[in-house]
């Protein structure tokens, strides 16, 4: 069950934080082209300074487009993986892509450039900077 926040823009241009439980979230017609309408509108925007190696339109490690939920009738985007923390470096791949990259028995270590504890230090400092307000995560 995952969840994803982000900023969604509201037509009368004030933004406002969402919520949304991806695993129970059904949307149909009007909604689901507002929905699809975000999605994309998201596309440009980067995250803090992290450099990255590919669109968010193509997955790095099967080199296959995004897919699209025909039940649901939405784009299932990229999961943004970090082949280092630092200086942040992001791949997009698939969700069963990144399971690749972390399989146990046989990883794609190249998509594996940090050291064991950097993800834990990314994080704590992300989330140390946005607490006092510092947009620009690294």
């Amino acid at each position: 069950m995952g969840h994803d926040r982000r900023m969604a823009k509201k037509e009368d241009g004030w933004s406002r934080k969402v919520e949304v439980d991806m695993s129970t979230i059904m949307v149909k017609g009007k909604m689901a082209e507002r929905v699809q309408k975000l999605q994309l509108e998201d596309e440009g925007r980067p995250l803090g300074a992290a450099r990255f190696l590919n669109s968010r339109n193509r997955c790095i490690i099967c080199g296959f487009e995004r897919a699209f939920d025909i039940q649901t009738r939405m784009i299932e985007p990229l999961v943004g993986h970090h082949v280092k923390y630092f200086p942040a470096v992001v791949a997009w791949v698939h969700y069963h892509c990144h399971r690749k990259i972390h399989d146990t028995d046989n990883p794609i270590t190249v998509f594996i450039q940090y050291e064991e504890n950097d993800a834990r230090k990314y994080y704590e400092k992300k989330a140390v900077r946005h607490t006092y307000g510092d947009m620009h995560w690294q």
